[in-house]
Parts: C-alpha cells; structure tokens; sequence
C-alpha cells in the first residue's frame, strides 16, 4: 500500500473493519489532520472514523494505565523478593550458626560422662531429623563400637528386657536383643517364649553393668511372670540381691510397691490396670492381682565393673557359671536341689536363704553364663553342654542367629519329659579394663613411706602428711577397691564433686591403697559443730543437712557409713565434704558390708542396705534430733547442743536403737505413735514439724518408688 493510500483503499480499510491499519494510516498521512485531499470521505465514514479513533484511543490510555498498575505490582514484588532474599542470606547465616553449634554441642555430648547408650540416641535422633542436614557419622565414629538390634522372632516374644529398656509384654512383639555391647564385654541374652515366667535384665553405663536373672514360681502363673519382671528392676535399680536387701522384699511398703505397679491409682483416684498389664486380658490381669500373694521367683544377681571385678550373688535354683580358657567350668551359683520343684522362692511374706556373694577377677574372654530351669539341668547333667553351648561364641557371629538358640531350645527340651520355662544370658569380658595405678609403700617406726613422704597415724587405720596436705589408708577389699576406681573414673571425666575430696586409689603387690586430700583445721566434723552450736548454729545445721540431702540427690552418690564424724563442715563457706569414702555408692557399685552406726541404723542396721538411698535414713533421723535440740534450745532447757544429746558419744541421740526399724518399716497408721511417744518424752517440740520430719524415715520415702523401672 502507498505512503498516501486513495480514497478507494481507505474506503475499502473501512469495509473490511480494519481499525488498527486505518488509524495506522491517520496518523502517518500528513493530510489526515484536515480530512482533505486523497481523504475525502463522506459524513457517515468521517464519523465512523472519528468514533473508531476515539475508542481506540480510550483503549489505549486504559492500556497505559493498565500498565502504570503493572508496574506498580512488579516493583512491590522485586521489592518483596529483595527482601526475601536478604531473609534467606540471614537464614543461612542462622543455620551455620546453629549447625556449628549443634556440632559443639554433639562434640561434647561425645566426650562427655553420659552413658553411651543414651549418647547414641541423641546421635540417632539428629541423624533423622530431616531439618537438619549434619552427618552425625563423624560422632559416631567416635564412639566405642556399638550394635544394638532388634533380632528375628524365636517362637513369640520372649521373657525378657534388654539393658534399660521398656519389658516386653505384647504377645505379638517380637524384640529381643541380638547383643548389647559395653566398653568392657558384650552380653548376649536369648530365650525361650513368652509363656514363660522367666525374666532377664541388663542395666549399667559405661563403668558398670548390672544383670538380673529371675525363674518365676509356676505356682503364681501370671502373678509370679509380673513379680519376677518387677524383680529385675528391683536388683538393678534399687539394690543388689544380699541378705540384708532381701529384707525388703518381705516387708509391707515393698508389697505396696508392687502393688501399685501392677494396680495404680488414675488421676480421678481409680483403681486401674498399670502399664505392666496393659496387654493381658481383663481375667489373666485379674488373676496377676489377685494371685500375688503365692507369686515368687528364685533369682540371681551379677554386677560387673570395668576394672574387671565381677560380684554375684543368688537364690534358688537358678545357676551361674563362669568359664575360663583351658580351665574347668567353676559354678559361681548352684543350688544342689535343681532337679526338685521345692526350691528357696523369693515369695512375698516368706523368708529364704541368699547365698554368699563372690568377688572375682575376670579377663578377657573369660564367659559368664546364668540360667534358669531346664538348662541348669541339662548343663548339670554333662557339664561339656555347656562349654559346647557357647563354643561358637568368638569364632561367629552363628550366635546372634534365633535359629541357633531356637536348636539349642529344642535340643534340651528333648531331654526332658516335661516342659518347662528356659531363660538364659551370656556375658562375653573384654580387655577394655580401667586399670589401676600400681604404687609401693613401707611401714617403718610408726610411720608409711609412700612416695617418697612420711606418714603418720592421725586416727585409726587413717594416716596423713600435714605438709602435703594429703592422707592414706589401706584398701584389702577388691570390691571397696573397684567401686572406689570406677566412681574415681566417672568423677574424672566430668566436673569433679566438691563434696567428695579428691583422691586416687592405686594398687600394690596385694592391697589397695586410697590416696585422698587431708582436710586441715579450716574444717570442722559436723558432730563437733553440733555440739558447740547454739540456738542459731543449729538452724544453721539444719540448712547444711538440707543441703546435703540436694546435692547428693542430684549426683546420685550415696553413702553407706553416714554420720555426723564422717561429715567435715567448712567454718566459714559452711559447704560439707564426705570422708570415710570406703561405702561411697553410685548406681552399679558392688555392695559393702558396712553396717553403719548403730545410733543412725539400728541393731538390724535395716536401713543400710547399699544402694544410691543408703545416706537418706540417718541423714533424716539426724535431723530430727537437731529439731528437737532447738525446740529444747527455745525452752531454755539448754543453752548449746551438747547439753541436749551426746553426739559424740556412740551417736545414740534421742532415737532408742529398737525403734529405728519401726520408723523405717512403719506403716503410715503408726506415725501418730511415733510422734505421740516422742512427745511423752519431749513435751516441748513442734508437734507438726517432727511428724512431718518422721513421715520421711519409711522405707517407701527413702527408697523413692515412684522412680523404679519407668513402668
């Protein structure tokens, strides 16, 4: 088309409609603007032409401001985008941030005194956390080698628990443990079905391993299968299996304790099935309640340090052997009446013999094997079952396999004509021991030679160097020796206690020797404190003694000689330091013989069974005392403690040795009687405080129940 189309083509634009060309053509033609010349149009195509410019001028202006709009929207969004941006450079700064601490803190997680079990799992828990993209291999792999599975079913799930966790109760579980490794052995559990009675379980950290083994009575039937479950948390959480421990188990506040595992109370006071009966059927969970009367199991207990020292203990007719290289197998528990159904229960409300625990040295590769029922027998009937029984065991990994046990089930039931529960754990040692520190000395003239310092007697079997400020005494009980090494380990590696004094134990040619800081003349024993104290030096002492009671509670330490001349006071700071350290106590540590002080535990000594609690009963009659001391102190029956008890003097106090087990073992009916007889004899104290001081003395305050086996 030409510069300057004619009259026909402009005609022909505006027949054929099309208004983008026409308008196109306005604007460029120069003559347009008059509408003369080649334009000349007709009065109806003028307006035709006008009207079609003007709406596409109208669309046009709407366009621009359409535009104008845009323009705006996409500024706001760049703006938007710039923000986000910046927010994204800022989240990535954050989440170095927090990754480089999330690594600090991992870092010290791994080098810290938690156990390894539970480091693993924070581990784990990191590791599938999608939000957090951290390898946590390197953390791993920092650890001790460690293998906790889940293993193939057997027959159905089995009588037992594995080391700290949950007891398997569902009937269509299937857990198991194919090996719980420690820093010092592996222990290796297996069993039969769950029918059985039978339970096992594995407790410990990293310096101790506590095991417990319970064949339950066939004639409490599902009671005695709930009882010996609750039994092994018992042994390994509370107390070693010992002649004075057994004491609980007889007594009412430990019969309570079951109860109330098995039947607690709801939030709205109701009796309801507990935890430990959530999978049985309402009529087998009745019969558990009702039939714990009869229920009972025969049990062993073992405890193994990483120094390499092993104690056991047990009851009945379950058995315990040990087996080491090119040696005889040495039973360590055997009842010589495995064959009759009449055997020594741990029963409730009836009494049974324990028998005497052994303190050994194991080595490496040394087997400790515990069994129950049909597998005492059948080992007893050829003693080289069992050596063929866990011959495999460092060669192969055939023995985390459930058809090798499942054989090994099958075979020793053919052996018998009647069936019967089999339960069993083997405990491989390592050579990952804690050593100890080998160290000479001499007596001479009065005096130790260690170290190139002299010694001298400062009280009996207790020597010290004034100069070094440093004192000694000699350790002949290897079981005092490695629970005092493995506390010292654990202590080492964290933030050492200022209430314990710092000490080494090192060993000699045949005994042990304990090497502990001397605390000098800016100390005071709390015996003599109390007995120079007046009326606001014994409150004062009442605050030390609770604060003793906290700190120890939140270290877990304990104490089996606690009394007032074992207890050293700073005279200005007023904090407390623990000598004595022989009955130090810590969860895993082999128990003691100490049966404390008379005038703190009673003739029976009760209350001084070892375990984490063993400070709390005379820490607490302690106190009672310094209450009624001040109450006589505010009635001017006396003007300091010493005229109100002979503390010093066989630390009798007020309490009369024959009580004292009453106040431990009382029910909560006798506690007006308690108060009501120390009223008579002290008319004068606060009535309220003292009973509510002497409600803390029962064995079910002191032993904490509600802390037991997170059932």
């Amino acid at each position: 088309m030409d510069e300057n189309p004619t009259k026909p083509e402009i005609h022909e634009l505006i027949e054929k409609n099309k208004k983008e060309e026409l308008v196109k053509r306005w604007y460029e033609n120069p003559e347009a603007g008059h509408l003369k010349g080649k334009w000349e149009l007709t009065y109806d195509q003028m307006n035709y032409l006008m009207g079609l410019i003007k709406s596409l001028v109208n669309e046009e202006k709407k366009n621009t401001k359409l535009k104008e709009n845009h323009l705006d929207e996409i500024n706001f969004h760049i703006e938007e985008m710039n923000k986000s941006e910046r927010e994204m450079e800022q989240a990535k700064s954050d989440k170095n941030d927090a990754y480089n601490k999330l690594k600090e803190i991992l870092n010290n997680i791994v080098y810290s005194n938690i156990p390894r079990r539970v480091i693993q799992q924070i581990i784990d828990s990191v590791e599938v956390d999608q939000n957090i993209e951290i390898s946590t291999g390197e953390y791993t792999d920092k650890l001790p080698p460690s293998a906790w599975k889940d293993s193939a079913r057997i027959t159905s799930a089995g009588s037992i628990v594995n080391a700290g966790e949950q007891i398997v109760l569902d009937r269509e579980y299937s857990l198991g443990i194919d090996g719980a490794f420690t820093e010092f052995g592996e222990l290796v559990i297996a069993w039969d079905h769950f029918e059985s009675a039978d339970s096992c379980r594995g407790f410990g950290n990293d310096y101790s391993l506590t095991i417990s083994l319970c064949d339950g009575s066939s004639e409490g039937d599902i009671s005695s299968k709930i009882f010996s479950r609750l039994l092994t948390i018992i042994l390994t959480e509370m107390v070693p299996l010992t002649t004075k421990s057994i004491r609980l188990l007889f007594d009412t506040p430990m019969i309570k304790f079951i109860q109330e595992r098995v039947r607690p109370f709801n939030e709205k006071k109701h009796r309801i099935f507990g935890r430990i009966l959530r999978d049985f059927s309402f009529r087998d969970g009745n019969e558990a309640v009702n039939g714990l009367g009869s229920a009972g199991a025969t049990a062993i207990n073992v405890i193994i340090h990483r120094t390499g020292f092993c104690w056991s203990n047990g009851v009945g007719d379950s058995a315990l052997y040990l087996i080491k290289e090119n040696e005889d197998i040495k039973p360590l528990i055997l009842d010589s009446n495995l064959e009759t159904d009449t055997t020594n229960l741990i029963r409730l409300k009836r009494k049974s013999a324990v028998g005497n625990g052994e303190t050994i040295l194991l080595e490496e590769g040394d087997v400790l094997v515990g069994v129950t029922d049909h597998i005492a027998e059948y080992i007893e009937h050829d003693r080289d079952n069992l050596k063929n029984l866990v011959s495999n065991f460092k060669k192969s990994n055939i023995t985390r396999k459930h058809e090798y046990w499942q054989e090994i089930f099958d075979d020793i039931s053919a052996h018998h004509t009647k069936n019967d529960d089999m339960t069993i754990f083997i405990y491989v040692h390592d050579s990952k021991n804690i050593l100890f520190e080998t160290t000479k000395y001499g007596f001479s003239n009065g005096k130790y030679i260690f170290e190139d310092s002299e010694y001298v007697e400062f009280e009996k079997e207790y020597y010290y160097n004034k100069i070094d400020k440093k004192g000694i005494k000699r350790i002949k009980n290897h079981g005092i020796a490695s629970n005092l090494r493995i506390i010292e380990d654990r202590l080492s590696n964290s933030v050492w206690h200022d209430f314990i004094p710092k000490y080494k134990i090192k060993k000699t040619s045949d005994e042990y020797i304990l090497v502990m800081e001397h605390l000098g003349e800016e100390y005071i024993r709390l015996d003599k404190l109390i007995e120079e104290s007046d009326l606001a030096g014994l409150e004062n002492v009442i605050a030390i003694l609770d604060n003793i009671e906290m700190v120890m509670k939140e270290n877990e330490i304990s104490h089996g000689d606690f009394s007032p001349s074992n207890i050293m006071i700073h005279k200005k700071s007023f904090k407390f330091k623990l000598i004595d350290l022989n009955t130090l106590f810590i969860h895993g540590c082999i128990p003691h013989d100490e049966l404390g002080h008379k005038g703190l535990f009673g003739d029976e000594s009760i209350p001084c069974i070892p375990s984490i609690y063993t400070h709390l009963f005379p820490l607490r009659a302690l106190k009672i005392s310094i209450e009624i001391m001040i109450s006589m102190l505010k009635n001017q029956e006396a003007e300091i403690g010493r005229e109100c008890f002979n503390i010093s003097n066989d630390e009798e106090y007020l309490l009369e040795k024959g009580d004292l087990k009453n106040y431990f073992l009382s029910k909560e009916d006798d506690l007006d009687l308690h108060v009501n007889n120390l009223k008579a004899k002290f008319p004068n104290i606060d009535v309220e405080q003292i009973k509510l001081q002497l409600s803390k003395l029962r064995l079910s305050e002191i032993y904490n129940f509600n802390s037991w086996g997170n059932l």
